[in-house]
């Protein structure tokens, strides 16, 4: 359940390709594998965000992951529950090009935004879910939701300890996108995040969300205040900085 790309992920391209694309697919398996071999190269110098297997996180942190990896079961989710960050992802400028984005995020390159610093080289710790409860609750409530789990699960303070920034988040979407096709938030639902946006007057804190086929979605229309609302809820969220 811990593989970098799913099953499914890979049918999902095959079920693309004609028969006979599928047949010569076959009978150059081994050229093929030669290409991909030095593409993965090419977008290993590109890639922010690697999931980790439990048995791959830093011995460390084991401890650490065997408690999300009990949060994760918690949330019904099964894949991987640390991720390898690297320096420099930045929601303008990276997030466009690393999935599919609603219309390109092309609103938010017109905003003045807040806590929008690119991503530091961490070890970050993340379920794709949203925490059930924090749906339909103010910022207040949901910090105090996300407080309540840190105790309970007794993980450090400092993780569950804010929603994250906007960037961040978009690149572990993609990169659990990328691995198994799923669109997080599920049902097309939003995830409120650290980032706090401003435009002719409008303001207040950034979500992503309505991933649907038209992409991953940040719009003027998604700018929520610190109240309550049906469709917005945040992800557990834990940061390692240089590990």
């Amino acid at each position: 359940m811990n593989r970098k790309v799913s099953f499914n992920a890979l049918a999902a391209i095959l079920t693309q390709l004609s028969d006979e694309e599928q047949v010569v697919l076959v009978e150059n398996g081994d050229y093929l594998k030669r290409i991909a071999g030095k593409l993965a190269v090419r977008a290993a110098r590109n890639r922010f965000f690697v999931p980790l297997s439990d048995q791959d996180v830093p011995a460390g942190l084991a401890e650490t992951a065997n408690k999300w990896r009990k949060l994760a079961a918690e949330l019904g989710y099964t894949g991987p529950v640390a991720w390898r960050v690297r320096a420099g992802f930045t929601l303008k400028v990276h997030a466009p090009k690393a999935g599919p984005c609603y219309k390109n995020f092309g609103d938010p390159q017109y905003w003045s935004l807040k806590n929008d610093e690119p991503t530091a080289n961490s070890l970050v710790f993340w379920v794709p879910r949203l925490v059930p409860k924090s749906m339909g609750k103010s910022v207040d409530e949901q910090m105090s939701i996300l407080g309540d789990l840190q105790e309970r699960f007794g993980l450090p303070a400092y993780h569950l300890s804010n929603y994250g920034s906007a960037a961040l988040l978009a690149g572990l979407i993609f990169s659990h996108f990328k691995r198994t096709g799923e669109r997080t938030p599920l049902k097309k639902l939003w995830a409120r995040t650290n980032t706090l946006g401003s435009y002719r007057g409008c303001c207040g804190c950034l979500s992503l969300g309505d991933f649907g086929e038209g992409g991953l979605s940040s719009g003027d229309d998604f700018f929520w205040g610190v109240g309550g609302y049906s469709g917005l809820g945040c992800f557990p969220l834990g940061v390692e900085l240089g590990s």
